[in-house]
């Protein structure tokens, strides 16, 4: 297994997407409030979007991508989300990361086909950079990602911290 520091540069505002009892929505948290969660299944929906987009289906499996969906948390700002929704204007606020912010965490990829599994290995460090880069650049990390291009985001870096298994150094 491959442990990689990846490093993104948000480019259009990530959204809370959690309603809390003040009408604001805010983000998933850890049970001691100390980190922020990002949603495991949109990022594995967006691995696997990514790697179709790729052309890279035939190779590579997203079940072989684990990323640490626990973020420190920034700076959190305001967000006034506008939309017209049947006629009528909208606002609904939102906890934000705001544009500019780099976010960090990690990503594991199990280099090799699980047992029993669709045979397909994890990518190699040069294709989970254009992963996250096609993620970044038409999905977004952000329930309102795709459609409305909010979680949007750059890739600053993607670099290896350590190889776990059997032959590690």
């Amino acid at each position: 297994m491959q442990i990689y520091v990846t490093k993104i540069r948000v480019t259009e505002p990530l959204l809370g997407d959690c309603p809390s009892h003040d009408g604001v929505y805010r983000f998933a948290r850890t049970s001691d409030d100390k980190r922020l969660l990002l949603d495991s299944s949109r990022m594995h929906f967006c691995f696997d979007e990514a790697i179709r987009a790729l052309d890279l289906q035939t190779t590579v499996s997203a079940s072989q991508i684990r990323a640490d969906c626990e973020l420190r948390p920034p700076t959190l700002h305001r967000f006034v989300r506008q939309f017209t929704k049947n006629g009528k204007r909208t606002e609904v606020l939102h906890e934000s990361i705001r544009t500019g912010t780099v976010l960090t965490f990690e990503v594991a990829v199990l280099e090799q086909a699980e047992p029993g599994g669709d045979g397909l290995r994890g990518p190699e460090q040069h294709e989970l950079v254009g992963i996250l880069t096609v993620i970044g650049k038409y999905m977004g990390i952000s329930p309102w990602g795709s459609k409305f291009e909010y979680g949007r985001f750059t890739v600053e870096a993607c670099e290896r911290i350590r190889f776990v298994g059997a032959n590690a150094p």
